[in-house]
């Protein structure tokens, strides 16, 4: 509809790249499920908005098969804030195609972005769970499980986390670097490496740290 790419309540199958070009923006319904295959990726130069309900979630995931198993989500360069409310990502890995590779699953380049109620759970391979570069963000009830590598990777950005989770993170649970965070109310758990890693030039207030 005009400039928005709307996915309907449903289940549906990304089994090729899908692209998002600037100043569109991409609205995932409630009561959606997202299954990404054949190592398809999401590239967005746009907004994405993706408010589910506490009774009709979004899920964005992937088959557990290696060789069907999608890659990753890569919002950038826009100024529009993306929205996630009530989503539960699993089984997604970094982006590892061609010209297109990324760090984490999810990753937000010189962007906006807003989560949650997110559950993250179970990514494979690169060396984030979420990565966000040169971006603003603010998170709040996000939770992540099963994590290949570091959970959250922070460069050169800044914002605020409230209620935030790592649990079996095969690295750091958070990892900052050059970034202004507020943190409030953070559990860490089977963390391989460190649960808060804070480097080169970056400033953190943080309160009640498990």
């Amino acid at each position: 509809v005009d400039n928005n790419y709307i996915i309907k309540e449903g289940n549906w199958i990304i089994y090729d790249d899908l692209f998002i070009p600037k100043d569109k923006k991409l609205i995932i319904s409630a009561g959606t499920e997202l299954k990404i295959i054949n190592n398809s990726q999401i590239i967005s130069k746009s907004p994405i908005i993706a408010i589910g309900l506490p009774d009709k979630k979004i899920f964005i995931n992937s088959p557990h098969n290696d060789y069907r198993i999608g890659q990753c989500i890569i919002i950038l360069e826009n100024q529009s804030t993306s929205i996630f409310e009530n989503v539960e990502f699993n089984n997604l890995r970094n982006c590892d195609k061609g010209s297109i590779n990324s760090e984490g699953s999810l990753n937000v380049y010189k962007s906006k972005i807003k989560m949650k109620n997110i559950k993250f759970s179970n990514n494979k391979y690169g060396d984030d769970g979420l990565n966000f570069i040169n971006s603003e963000f603010e998170l709040d009830n996000v939770h992540l499980n099963n994590i290949y590598a570091d959970g959250l990777d922070l460069d050169y950005s800044v914002g605020t986390i409230k209620d935030f989770s790592c649990i079996n993170c095969l690295n750091d649970g958070i990892d900052i670097s050059n970034t202004t965070l507020r943190l409030e109310n953070f559990d860490a758990d089977d963390i391989f490496d460190k649960a808060i890693s804070v480097g080169e030039n970056s400033i953190i207030e943080a309160k009640n740290i498990k």
